[in-house]
């Protein structure tokens, strides 16, 4: 099926120009070559099926059973329906794998009660006996678990995300109480419960987003007590003392003790001693922190299950001093990962991203092999190849750099991945997210940035993969958020869309020049839009850019947009914004889902074809004349969807409509 749009070029003067592009043939002495175009069809999409299984490990934490004084080493699973706990306990070597509940475990929302069961917060709240190895689903939760601790009257007190609910259960009784949104603003909602703590009567509750403050709840009158609403401070937080008492630190950086429900200030520059591990347990663990706390050696290397295991986790482990190692498997429930992202690799093989902290994969087009590579512990959005070696970006704050000549090395008990002797290893982060790369014409690698939480809008960050150096640009981009950046005119421009943060600004183009070090100009391609999408460069600095059901083409080089047309849909459907990837294609047309129609726009004309429709709407890329679509758990593909035929490159004078009014 092929359905030609007619765009908001079908003015008699645009139309006029756009005949005469079909028509008018320009002679050329130049030779004819070898280009691709659109084979007639039929298209028939092949499901490949999933790519890879796995299981991801996201929780490593390590507790002393106040009961019998045994260490165990606890590891949560997610990826499936129902996430698992593996429970190994490294004095007797029992290992034990239980379900715990829908979802995946909160944050921070795991602690060690002082009876020595453990209760996990996620969407529901779970307990579980380490030494009999029951557990118990104890309630479904408000919202997801950010946070929990458990209060000087024994009850388990949980601060939640994204409305800010605070809950409690008491074991003794078995009731879970909710206790409703700390200081509820209303929608639309998007703050959290962050951290909190809890006496016999008062709940203590830093909660927010940028900005961040302090709430004081009284569980017998029900009432609120708010503090520092106004101060807009970047962070608030409730911490345990290693005394046993609550504090929190305030505008200016004042400490305070929390204590009957009130605010007690500490004299002038004394800082409180905080309690090392306030959940009653380790979390995060690595080889370093293993051996500092419990005097274990560990080995998780092939703690994180996927097709290439068969499904096992298994840990290594000795105590100091031991020469030999012990060693421990388990079975692990797996699902299919997502395709997050998809890069042409070498040859016939491409690199697959899963979504969130799965395994990253080399697969081959042909054969449909899969080669698990390893995982980076980051959620990733962006790959970037420079000189042999790769650049991944993503959450939290994360860029790594890749040797693929060399064995991956980074594992989850590695203890420093900042370490260049790693592989991958982490570079230093700018902030929550690193949603975007590209490669400047200097040689520098630049990231589009988003912050979140204790700041908003955007950021343009570097880093030179000759010496390490980086760098970044915070201003103007406070009020400006990244929707894409891409490096254009051979990368002498680095072109920055964005999103306006604040009512009244207008979205708009950042062209940041490599030579001058700054930005050169800003676009407008359309006036009085706050946001823009993605951008796809046609030819050496000319973009064209999505906006929705619209699309322009600018010319980044001197700010002039030439035209902005009707799509005829909604380009990528409801797809995330920082997921939606167009591409240009061999065809030299760019490629994209409109609506759930694979189609393809021309970047001379603005002429869009839709060429196929095939639902969901979902990414693309071509290899060779195959055109992958991916972003589900199965990988599917159209053979042939390209032909080459002779033509001579300039026959066809590009047309321009006329600017947007």
């Amino acid at each position: 099926m092929r359905n030609h749009l007619a765009s908001e070029a079908a003015s008699p003067r645009k139309a006029a120009a756009l005949c005469a592009v079909a028509l008018a043939v320009v002679a050329s002495d130049r030779p004819t070559q070898r280009r691709m175009t659109l084979a007639p069809g039929p298209y028939v999409v092949e499901n490949l099926g999933p790519v890879i299984e796995a299981a991801t490990l996201s929780q490593r934490l390590m507790f002393r059973s106040p009961r019998t004084g045994e260490v165990h080493l606890l590891l949560m699973y997610t990826g499936t329906a129902q996430f698992q706990a593996l429970d190994l306990n490294l004095d007797t070597g029992a290992v034990r794998v239980v379900d715990i509940a829908p979802g995946g475990p909160g944050p921070n929302g795991t602690i060690l009660h002082s009876n020595g069961k453990i209760y996990i917060g996620s969407g529901h709240l779970t307990e579980y006996d380490p030494e009999t190895g029951q557990t118990r689903l104890l309630g479904k939760l408000a919202e997801s678990t950010q946070y929990a601790i458990e209060g000087d009257d024994g009850a388990v007190y949980l601060g939640e995300t994204t409305k800010g609910y605070v809950e409690r259960y008491d074991p003794e009784t078995g009731v879970l109480e909710n206790f409703g949104i700390m200081d509820d603003p209303g929608p639309p909602y998007y703050r959290y419960a962050y951290t909190l703590g809890a006496d016999r009567r008062y709940v203590y509750v830093a909660i927010g987003q940028m900005p961040w403050y302090l709430v004081i709840y009284d569980r017998e009158t029900k009432q609120q007590k708010v503090y520092w609403k106004d101060a807009r401070l970047s962070y608030v937080g409730v911490s345990r003392g290693a005394n046993g008492g609550w504090y929190t630190q305030g505008p200016g950086g004042a400490w305070f003790r929390l204590e009957n429900g009130e605010l007690a200030p500490l004299p002038p520059g004394q800082r409180p001693a905080l309690a090392s591990w306030p959940r009653g347990l380790v979390p995060d663990v690595t080889e370093a922190v293993a051996m500092k706390e419990f005097g274990v050696q560990l080995d998780l290397a092939e703690a994180t299950p996927d097709t290439a295991t068969g499904g096992l986790a298994t840990i290594r482990w000795r105590r100091a001093g031991e020469p030999e190692w012990r060693s421990a498997s388990a079975p692990i429930r797996m699902a299919a990962e997502t395709v997050h992202r998809l890069y042409r690799f070498s040859g016939s093989e491409l690199l697959v991203f899963p979504f969130g902290y799965g395994p990253l994969v080399i697969y081959d087009t042909v054969s449909g092999a899969v080669k698990p590579l390893g995982r980076t512990q980051r959620s990733l959005y962006a790959a970037l190849p420079v000189n042999g070696e790769w650049f991944f970006a993503g959450y939290p704050a994360a860029t790594l750099r890749w040797n693929p000549v060399r064995p991956w090395t980074l594992v989850y008990s590695t203890a420093n991945p900042y370490d260049p002797g790693v592989n991958p290893y982490m570079l230093p982060g700018f902030h929550k997210y690193h949603y975007y790369l590209a490669r400047g014409a200097d040689g520098l690698v630049y990231v589009g940035v988003h912050h979140e939480r204790d700041s908003v809008g955007g950021q343009l960050g570097w880093y030179d993969p000759v010496t390490g150096a980086r760098g970044s640009l915070r201003a103007p981009f406070e009020k400006y958020d990244v929707r894409d950046l891409i490096a254009a005119d051979h990368g002498r421009k680095i072109v920055y869309s964005s999103i306006a943060i604040e009512p009244g600004l207008e979205a708009r183009l950042f062209v940041y020049d490599v030579a001058s070090r700054a930005i050169e100009r800003e676009i407008v391609p359309v006036p009085g839009l706050s946001a823009l999408d993605k951008l796809v460069e046609v030819e050496p600095g000319i973009v064209l850019g999505l906006l929705g059901t619209r699309f322009f083409k600018a010319d980044v080089r001197t700010g002039e947009v030439l035209w902005v047309q009707d799509l005829g849909g909604q380009a990528f459907g409801d797809m995330r914004s920082y997921n939606r990837r167009p591409i240009l294609g061999p065809d030299g047309w760019v490629w994209l889902y409109v609506d759930n129609f694979i189609s393809r726009i021309d970047p001379r004309t603005g002429y869009v074809e839709r060429v196929l429709e095939a639902r969901p709407a979902q990414n693309l890329l071509f290899v060779g004349r195959d055109l992958y679509l991916y972003g589900t758990t199965s990988l599917r593909r159209i053979r042939n969807i390209l032909i080459e035929e002779e033509a001579a490159p300039d026959a066809f004078e590009p047309a321009r409509s006329q600017p947007w009014p």
